[in-house]
């Protein structure tokens, strides 16, 4: 597909009769030269608008109505965009430290929950964070943070889990079933508790309507804090 949008640009370019310009080669040089890091950040929210199309993608960089792809450099820059694109998608979507979707796609996919589809939530809260990172040092706390990613990793479907806050997760499962999700409840609950779940985390679920999700999360919060209410009167107990 990229090399028949390549082959497609340079003859639309052939037809149109444009030449290359030295003041293009060299923008378009300059911007061979930007880490792609950098380039990520400048069009984050121009890649994610325009996510479902490559020939949207392309548009990005119109100038005037005159397209960019006039020369061979432009034709590597463009080469280089479609390449690294799903690798920039994946950045923007993707928590650094435990691979899981971030907070920017647990609002994106929120944010599309409008219908009357069943859906599960689970909100779990690592305990004990802060005082591991304040007593052991912030290497300790993420080595929790990725322990407890592997256990949910165990649970959940990668798709369907994000880290929306330091210690807080949010597993969101549209179309399940009310029993399905009790079964995954159970089964997450018992890795938890077992003797090699470290670090210990509360948990907590609702179940609804996608339209409802806010509420849904907000219920499954809640519930998480009672649990963890209530294992504090065990302990002590």
């Amino acid at each position: 597909r990229i090399i028949a949008e390549l082959i497609r640009a340079s003859y639309m370019l052939k037809l149109q009769g444009k030449m290359a310009i030295t003041a293009n080669s060299v923008f378009m040089w300059h911007l061979l030269r930007m880490p792609m890091g950098f380039f990520a950040q400048r069009y984050e929210s121009d890649l994610i608008s325009r996510k479902n199309s490559l020939e949207q993608i392309s548009s990005i960089f119109i100038v005037q109505g005159v397209p960019l792809l006039l020369d061979l450099c432009s034709m590597v820059f463009y080469l280089i965009l479609m390449l690294s694109y799903s690798n920039i998608q994946e950045q923007v979507f993707t928590d650094a430290l435990t691979g899981l979707n971030n907070r920017r796609a647990f609002e994106e996919t929120k944010a599309s929950m409008t219908t009357g589809e069943s859906l599960g939530v689970v909100f779990a809260d690592l305990n004990n964070l802060k005082y591991t990172n304040d007593t052991y040092g912030h290497l300790a706390g993420d080595d929790l943070i990725c322990n407890f990613s592997d256990i949910i990793l165990m649970c959940f479907r990668h798709e369907e889990i994000f880290r929306i806050g330091g210690d807080e997760f949010v597993v969101l499962m549209p179309g399940i079933s009310q029993n399905a999700l009790r079964s995954h409840m159970r089964d997450f609950r018992r890795r938890l508790t077992s003797p090699h779940a470290i670090p210990v985390a509360s948990v907590g679920c609702a179940y609804g309507c996608c339209f409802q999700v806010d509420d849904l999360i907000a219920e499954a919060e809640k519930d998480a804090a009672v649990q963890h209410a209530e294992a504090e009167i065990v302990d002590l107990a």
